[in-house]
Order: structure tokens, then C-alpha cells, then sequence
């Protein structure tokens, strides 16, 4: 019955909104905030990591692309098609436009505690998953076609493959986590009560 399970909802929110009114605000990580698990400091610090090494081995790359590629970011010019090279820098942009900003609002909302640092996550694991698979393509592609390339390397699988199995952990974590659950629910009673 629709209506009694409306009631219900109205009933376990109005309940949840006793329990949280006790709950102080959680600003940053302040001292009355409890302490991050260790898994969600995990998930931050993947975040944060992340974002710094796109900065320099994406966004850096679509203005100084021989400059990133000297320190091992990018594939030497010279050892690639031109048209590789010119994809390289195109999805260094998109990089820039789109995923650095979603991995800092995501390392940014989970410290403040918030739900929308969850949803964030999920965000950014999502297209993490998605361009570590566009690396493994890539290559395969390439090969195919018989594209001017360089293989992807050992430690270069191995980083993607990594990327590739945190994002599955922390959105798998994500979704089991009390402490998301808890946020979840003080952000709906907040625009409950606005």
C-alpha cells in the first residue's frame, strides 16, 4: 500500500531526525567530528593522488606535451603517430575539464562527512574504470591497425590495473558503508527541513 508506506517513511525519518538533532555538524574534520575509517582515508588520499598525478601527466600535457613526456607522463612524440599524439592531448583536456574536478569534489566531500562526496566517488571511480579500460583498448587498437604506438609497459599495466581494482573496491565500499548511510541520512533530513 503506497500511502501506508509513505506513513512509514515519514515515520523512520521523523525518528532519524530525533536521533540526529544530538549529532553536532561535522564542518571539516573538526575535533568533534568522529574520526574517517581507514578505508574512507584510503579512498580520499586515491582521490587526491589521482588528481595530482592528471594535473601533471594530462592537463600539463595539452600545453607542454614534450615537457610531461621527458618525465615518463606521456609516450615521446617521436615514437608515435601524429594523430596519437593529437588524441593524447585532446582527452588530456577532457581529463582537465571533467575527471580532476569530480576527484576533488569527492576527496573534498568526504572529508566534510558529506553525501555528495559519496556520490563523487562513485563518479569518478566510474570513469576510472572507464579510461583504465580505454588504455587496455587502446592498445589492442592500435596493434590492430597497425597505429604508430608504444605497448603499454609492465608498470604501466600494473598502475592501471590497480586504478582499475580500487574503483571497484571503493564503490563496493561505498555501498556497504555505515558511515555513507549516516551522511545519506543527514543530508535528507537538512532539505527535509529547509
Amino acid at each position: 500500500d503506497p500511502k501506508a508506506s509513505r506513513k512509514l517513511s515519514r515515520s523512520v525519518l521523523q525518528h532519524n531526525k530525533h536521533l540526529f538533532a544530538k549529532q553536532t555538524t561535522w564542518p571539516m574534520a573538526s575535533s568533534s567530528s568522529p574520526p574517517l575509517s581507514l578505508a574512507l582515508k584510503a579512498i580520499v588520499v586515491f582521490h587526491v593522488v589521482n588528481a595530482g598525478l592528471w594535473l601533471v601527466g594530462q592537463t600539463l600535457a595539452v600545453w607542454q606535451y614534450d615537457l610531461v613526456a621527458s618525465w615518463g607522463f606521456q609516450t615521446p612524440r617521436e615514437l608515435l603517430d601524429g594523430a596519437v599524439v593529437e588524441t593524447n592531448r585532446a582527452i588530456g583536456m577532457a581529463d582537465t575539464i571533467v575527471l580532476n574536478p569530480v576527484y576533488i569534489m569527492a576527496a573534498a566531500g568526504l572529508l566534510k562527512r558529506q553525501f555528495y562526496g559519496a556520490i563523487c566517488s562513485w563518479m569518478a571511480f566510474a570513469l576510472t574504470m572507464y579510461w583504465t579500460s580505454i588504455g587496455y583498448a587502446l592498445d589492442i587498437a592500435y596493434e590492430s591497425g597497425g597505429i604508430k604506438n608504444v605497448p603499454l609497459d609492465a608498470f604501466a599495466l600494473a598502475v592501471i590495473s590497480f586504478d582499475f581494482a580500487f574503483s571497484v573496491w571503493g564503490s563496493w565500499y561505498l555501498c556497504r558503508s555505515n558511515e555513507v548511510l549516516v551522511w545519506w541520512q543527514k543530508d535528507l533530513l537538512s532539505k527535509k527541513n529547509d
